[in-house]
């Protein structure tokens, strides 16, 4: 009976050691996963090169139905991107700075893209503004 006992005991502690081993080796991958991907949300994404950001802008503009035809000057300084250029209307305008929000790696879309209509209004409340400074002047002399 104690040769029964010794060896039923050795078995429990075999089968005791042998999952505690098991059990270890299964949580050490997932705390390297864990480890790694706190590794990686630490990480800052990688800097995107101004030259790369401008050609994927330019592609993101191309690929736009409503930019289609309207030509848009795209420049990048650290991050920075800088869309010039004459369009018909607000919503033009607005896709573009959309199209770019598309590109990873833009620190800041910086759109100067002017609205040909304000343009337009701009030029006439000039015109407007010498209309009426013209008799002024005429009726000091």
């Amino acid at each position: 009976m104690k040769k029964f006992l010794a060896v039923f005991l050795m078995l429990v502690s075999l089968v005791i050691v042998t999952g505690a081993v098991y059990a270890e080796e299964k949580a050490a991958p997932a705390a390297q996963t864990t480890e790694a991907a706190k590794t990686a949300e630490a990480a800052p994404a990688a800097k995107v090169d101004d030259a790369t950001l401008v050609t994927q802008v330019k592609e993101c503009l191309a690929k736009s139905k409503a930019l289609k035809d309207v030509a848009i000057e795209v420049e990048s300084k650290d991050g920075v991107v800088t869309l010039k250029g004459n369009v018909k209307n607000k919503g033009v305008k607005a896709a573009a700075t959309k199209a770019c929000k598309k590109v990873k790696g833009i620190a800041k879309v910086d759109n100067q893209i002017v609205v040909e209509k304000a343009k337009k209004a701009e030029k006439t409340e000039a015109k407007a503004e010498e209309k009426k400074e013209a008799p002024k002047a005429e009726e000091k002399k």
